[in-house]
């Protein structure tokens, strides 16, 4: 929903934090935010980016948005993930309180 100051409302996850793990398997947590992006590759290669404060799953889907100015949720099969990786996006989105 857009409001009259050019603010979007969106619906998001409260996680405050993911545990991940780099290329050479050092673990760190990353702050959740509205720019941390989640990047899936399935099985036959295909890529979908989607952000991670949106992201929900149930028993064999991951949902998603893919965007924030044209949000449309997105799916994924989750027996078609080969790998997810997470990354700041560096995009200029800030969560008001």
């Amino acid at each position: 929903m857009l409001s009259v100051a050019g603010i979007y409302t969106f619906q998001v996850n409260t996680i405050d934090s993911i545990e991940v793990e780099n290329e050479d398997g050092k673990k760190f947590r990353i702050k959740n935010g509205p720019a941390l992006e989640t990047r899936f590759t399935n099985k036959d290669g295909s890529i979908r980016i989607l952000f991670f404060d949106s992201i929900y799953r149930n028993d064999s889907l991951v949902i998603g948005f893919q965007a924030r100015l044209a949000p449309a949720y997105d799916t994924i099969s989750i027996d078609q993930i080969k790998m997810i990786e997470i990354q700041d996006g560096k995009k200029r989105y800030s969560y008001v309180y």
